[in-house]
């Protein structure tokens, strides 16, 4: 049994409030098995006070996972004048006893649990005392099917099974990118609160802020007046005529409102009133397109006599916000939108094209991250021209700070309840203490400005549409489970406590065939069958989709690629930057196929649909076979599209990858250059899809961070490392691109310039031909263009050239088109350029023709010094035509970015900007000589 034992000293009782912050005092970890009493502390998990004792090694090192195993399937224990012990969050299952007296049990990560102590503490005999016992959640997991008896529960199975009867942490059981920690403890804040007989302490205060009239999943009227509604969650006890004053003021102290919440009403432990603004605030506004305009919200509680008995604050932001899923209207079809549904957000009534990836755990243990490391991750998304990050459903519900970072920076955030390919149990208790969950989780992050959306799940929809086809007797339970969680309890969950968000049923789906919000069920959603009902228009579209494809010969292939309104994942796998592995891996393992790596690449399955067919097949003893498919994938990728690695550089350019490991070094940074011009491709094709029928409005690539050092989908190592699909994606999200697309059947090249902006851009596009040598081309097929775009839309470039005719009149050479527009009324102007070779550059008669550009990055400390804060620029120099240069910092230079990176660069002089996120920064110039320069040159074989 693993226990959490406190010693406690309390405060006598005063005639105020007490708090206690249980984070600041010793607690003892023991685990009576292995001969275990260490010093814990919360908020805090077994693995990381075991690490800190030094009884374990870092968990995420080597292969410790599995040579640590024992931690998660073990019982620890964490031992430490109306008086209540509140604990924001315990993973995941624990008897509580207090002053030797059992005062509860919890089965739920992601609840906060308060407990009445009053009366245990006046029948206490000896000094008090708070002790948890904890049991394994492998082991509760792996038994509750038995209990729950739901065989069409089906979950996709990695590390441990059984998550899917279990409210915990869904990727702590492994993932196909992280590892399986299984964690447990105290892994959020505690505290012991004492209350006076007149007092009360709020432990969450929701603000939902909405126009008059508005509802939910339905674009309101923007010219109506602002509403706020109040929710305060308390321990104690009001008298029955409170009164609650507001006082909502700019982050400069100017009041926009006071005054007091109407048709007040006390519920429980919840206290809820509402306020018409009288007033137009200004707006909060996504980055990109506006400022984040936030104000400070104070709400003092009094009772009829007058006397204070709470002051709440928090911070709001006036924006509305909608996943628009309403019927393509008649005018819609006459601008040449297809038919059926929308489905875009529109946010203070503007459409608005959805730029941004996917976010994981940073960590397989959430106590280790920090509000820094968010911001950094923030920041980087900020610098990949994002607006959108979707919380995927797998991981955790994100802390207050979280969403306080995005409020502030301007990102929107898709949040997910916390359910993942998996259907889950619906008996009374279990439905029971996920609506609890939800109805928490909804109401503390009304507040947040920053709230895009509620989500019920991660792809149950395919997974049921899997359980269809793979076992069709299961079908109708497991679609009963599907409406039950996720079109009654969560949807109730989100409409009972807000009007301002949307809902939507599944992340990836058909939409829906009618709304209704007065229904139990609200949605009639569109399952599998009916996309093929005879009364459909031809190219209807209703919803949004995700896509992959691991074969990589169709990886360019667009035609391949998903048409649909939104995407909001596809990806590829690749490896992690060489810099990272060696932080996280012995030197013997540093090699493409080490028994670590291969330990570590999850991907061992071709398709999604393969994964869940075989899940219950896996036995994560012998991964090796598997993984192998996962590797192959990302080298045939490299192979298919990029020169092939050699063994011993030639060049002095070749710096990049030099000494012992260079081989290695060669071959992971080919398969980061294929996932980056994978994912690329795909961004490119659904920004154009702005301007076509499918009127897509949203590309979410998967995924933006990692969890640990291995092969995975992640733009950003765990370290913060940028790969080159950071730059990639930082170039295709620019407001206003430009993009070569093949098409397939015709074997024609067009290219095509979309914008996200709000305002028509018109300018000029210039192609021009090149060979490696840099010199111009001059060919006919060398042209201008004018360039003319509407609001959020695309625009295809008059002309098109036969991609045969291109092969044959341009051996070797180099397309690069550079764009020049220009935003109406404001004047603002955008710049970018963009390569494209008739053939990849794997073959012959591109790589027989590669020239050595001879590049070379030294330090401007003139520039720089003129630079912006944390910004020092670099001068890089080529002799040729340079593709995929890749300037690469050494690891004392701390997080930061390149401004630009992975880039196409003619012969001469272009600077490039590093920008330091600022933490364990030092002076540039002690490491400016130690950046590395290389290119596609340097994978060429001699």
């Amino acid at each position: 049994m693993l226990s959490c034992l406190l010693p406690l000293s309390l405060p006598a009782l005063a005639a105020a409030q007490t708090v206690l912050d249980l984070t600041q005092v010793p607690w003892t970890l023991t685990e009576p098995t292995h001969n275990i009493s260490i010093v814990g502390k919360v908020p805090s998990q077994a693995h990381l006070d075991l690490l800190a004792a030094g009884v374990i090694e870092e968990p995420t090192y080597g292969q410790n996972e599995i040579k640590d195993r024992w931690v998660a399937n073990a019982n620890f224990t964490d031992p430490t004048q109306e008086t209540h012990l509140v604990f924001d969050g315990i993973d995941t299952f624990a008897d509580i006893t207090f002053c030797r007296q059992w005062i509860g049990s919890v089965d739920n990560q992601f609840r906060s649990y308060t407990f009445d102590v009053s009366s245990t503490l006046k029948s206490c005999t000896g000094p008090p005392q708070l002790k948890l016992d904890f049991t394994s959640s492998t082991s509760k997991a792996a038994t509750a099917n038995e209990t729950y008896q739901c065989p069409e529960c089906l979950g996709t199975r990695f590390e441990f099974p059984g998550r899917q009867f279990i409210r915990k942490e869904q990727c702590d059981y492994g993932w196909d990118w992280g590892p399986g920690f299984a964690p447990t403890g105290i892994w959020q804040p505690a505290r012991i609160v004492q209350l006076p007989s007149d007092g009360i302490y709020v432990q969450n205060t929701g603000v939902d802020v909405y126009r008059q009239g508005q509802l939910n999943n339905i674009p309101p009227d923007q010219k109506q007046p602002w509403v706020l509604n109040v929710t305060l969650d308390y321990l104690g006890s009001l008298p029955d005529n409170v009164a609650v004053s507001t006082d909502i003021c700019d982050e400069n102290g100017d009041t926009l409102f006071k005054g007091s919440l109407e048709d007040i009403k006390m519920v429980g432990n919840q206290l809820s009133g509402n306020v018409t603004i009288d007033q137009e605030p200004k707006l909060w506004w996504p980055v990109g397109h506006g400022a984040q305009q936030l104000y400070n919200m104070t709400l003092t509680v009094t009772s009829g006599s007058n006397a204070q008995l709470a002051i709440a604050t928090t911070r709001i932001g006036f924006r509305t916000i909608v996943l628009n899923q309403t019927p393509v209207s008649e005018e819609q079809i006459a601008k040449g939108i297809a038919p059926g549904n929308n489905w875009h957000f529109e946010i203070n009534g503007q459409d608005i094209y959805s730029k941004g990836s996917n976010v994981i755990p940073l960590d397989p243990f959430w106590p280790r991250v920090t509000k820094e490391d968010i911001r950094d991750l923030f920041q980087s998304a900020v610098a990949m021209n994002h607006n959108m990050l979707r919380v995927w459903a797998g991981g955790v519900y994100l802390p207050d700070f979280v969403y306080d970072l995005a409020d502030e920076m301007g990102l929107l955030l898709w949040t997910e309840f916390q359910f993942s390919d998996a259907l889950s149990p619906v008996e009374p208790k279990f439905v029971s203490n996920i609506a609890a969950e939800a109805g928490e989780q909804v109401r503390r992050l009304n507040s947040h400005p920053s709230t895009a959306l509620w989500c019920g799940n991660n792809e149950n929809g395919l997974l049921l549409l899997l359980l269809e086809l793979f076992d069709q007797s299961l079908y109708p339970a497991g679609k009963e489970n599907f409406e039950k969680v996720f079109n009654e309890i969560l949807v109730h969950a989100v409409f009972e406590n807000s009007r301002s968000l949307s809902y939507l049923p599944t992340s990836t789906s058909n939409g829906y065939k009618s709304f209704d919000r007065s229904r139990e069920r609200p949605f009639e959603i569109r399952y599998q069958d009916d996309l093929y009902a005879p009364d459909l228009a031809p190219g209807a579209q209703f919803s949004d989709n995700d896509f992959y494809n691991y074969n990589t010969s169709q990886a360019f292939t667009q035609s391949t690629y998903p048409v649909g309104r939104f995407t909001n994942e596809f990806g590829f796998h690749s490896h992690a930057s060489y810099q990272t592995y060696v932080k996280s891996l012995p030197a013997s393992q540093l090699s493409f196929n080490s028994s670590d790596i291969l330990a570590r690449n999850r991907h061992y399955e071709t398709s999604y649909a393969d994964l869940v067919n075989n899940a219950q097949k896996f036995d994560p003893g012998n991964q090796t076979a598997k993984s192998l498919t996962g590797q192959a994938q990302m080298s045939s990728g490299a192979a298919l599209y990029f020169p092939t690695p050699h063994k011993q550089p030639s060049s002095p350019s070749a710096a990049l990858f030099s000494g012992p490991n260079a081989q290695f070094a060669a071959e992971i940074h080919a398969t980061q250059l294929f996932q980056a011009a994978f994912v690329r491709a795909q961004i490119d094709f659904y920004r154009r899809g702005a301007g076509y029928p499918e009127r897509n409005l949203g590309a979410l690539f998967w995924m933006l961070g990692d969890t640990w050092a291995a092969p995975t989908w992640a733009a950003l190592n765990v370290d913060g490392r940028w790969k080159p699909l950071a730059y990639a994606a930082r170039a295709a999200f620019e407001s206003v691109v430009a993009a070569p697309f093949v098409d397939d059947q015709h074997g024609i090249v067009t290219w095509s310039v979309s914008s996200d902006a709000w305002a028509e851009v018109a300018g000029t596009a210039r192609l021009e031909w090149y060979t490696w040598s840099g010199a111009r081309v001059e060919t006919p097929h060398a042209w201008t263009r004018e360039v003319r775009v509407g609001a959020t839309n695309s625009s295809a470039l008059q002309g098109w050239e036969v991609v045969e005719t291109l092969r044959a009149a341009l051996p070797g050479a180099v397309g690069i088109l550079t764009l020049d527009v220009t935003l109406e009324g404001s004047g603002e102007r955008f710049e970018s350029q963009r390569a494209w070779t008739p053939h990849f550059l794997s073959h012959a008669s591109q790589v027989d023709v590669m020239v050595d550009p001879e590049l070379d990055v030294a330090y401007d400390a003139k520039a720089s010094a003129e630079a912006g804060e944390g910004e020092s620029v670099f001068t890089v120099t080529a002799k040729a035509l340079a593709g995929h240069v890749w300037l690469e910092e050494p690891e004392v230079a701390g997080k930061g970015y390149w401004s630009d990176n992975s880039f196409w660069m003619l012969p001469g002089k272009t600077s490039v900007t590093w920008t330091s996120y600022g933490r364990g920064k030092v002076d540039v110039q002690d490491w400016a000589g130690e950046v590395k320069i290389g290119s596609v040159w340097d994978l060429t074989t001699p």
